[in-house]
């Protein structure tokens, strides 16, 4: 399924609004025309809503030292065990 687009600012305060008066997810999903999900998905992230996700383990090597890794490695010359004192992980 393909992902529709984020809900505008007009929506979110609609949604915060009809949130206040008490009506439930699925009402206000209803009313504004757009899907339940995107509804308590606004709800469980609120600030963050549409913001990247940059989260996850950084990585291990930058990027100049995965070329050289790359470099060395396609000489056939060096084993794993000779390369890991290069990258100086």
């Amino acid at each position: 399924m393909a992902k529709s687009k984020k809900l505008t600012d007009r929506e979110r305060g609609q949604i915060e609004a009809l949130s206040s008066t008490g009506m439930s997810s699925r009402a206000i999903a209803i009313k504004i025309g757009r899907s339940k999900t995107a509804v308590n998905n606004f709800f469980k992230l609120k600030d963050n809503y549409g913001k990247k996700n940059t989260g996850g383990r950084p990585k291990a090597l930058s990027s100049r030292d995965e070329r050289r890794v790359c470099q060395l490695a396609s000489t056939g010359k060096y084993s794993t065990r000779k390369l890991l004192p290069t990258t100086g992980v």
